[in-house]
């Protein structure tokens, strides 16, 4: 099984990934959030449905909360916080400026973080006690 660390930065490499090759091929949109504005593509629903997947088979008993409304509730301790497209926006207009956020929690505060710009392939990762690191 891989570290909570490893298994975001993968989840969000793949979901990221797919996303950028989806934009692509065209753009959908399939909703509204809070305003007309706050648009919600079908690649930001597939993306958290790979993330939340993948997190779900890996740690069946984390709590997941994804801001397209895929989440879970756990018994372990641990919550993971996913947004799939971090700037909708500049992901419909193409700008490199949009990644996949996933975070985890615990009782303690802040776990890990994985932030992915799939247009730079920059992954940004974070630990508890471990230090940030980008790309490395």
């Amino acid at each position: 099984m891989p570290s909570l660390i490893t298994l975001a930065a993968e989840l969000a490499r793949s979901a990221g990934q797919h996303a950028r090759t989806g934009r692509a091929q065209g753009m959908q949109v399939v909703g509204t959030k809070l305003t007309d504005t706050d648009m919600v593509t079908k690649f930001d629903r597939e993306a958290e449905a790979m993330i939340v997947t993948g997190l779900r088979a890996a740690r069946p008993d984390d709590s997941i909360v994804g801001e397209e409304g895929g989440s879970h509730r756990g018994t372990s301790g641990i919550e993971w916080l996913v947004d799939p497209i971090d700037g909708t926006t500049s992901f419909m207009y193409g700008l490199p400026t949009w990644c996949v956020s996933i975070g985890a929690r615990d009782a303690d505060g802040g776990l890990l973080g994985a932030v992915y710009l799939p247009d730079l392939d920059e992954m940004f990762l974070a630990e508890r006690g471990g230090g940030a690191t980008l790309n490395g």
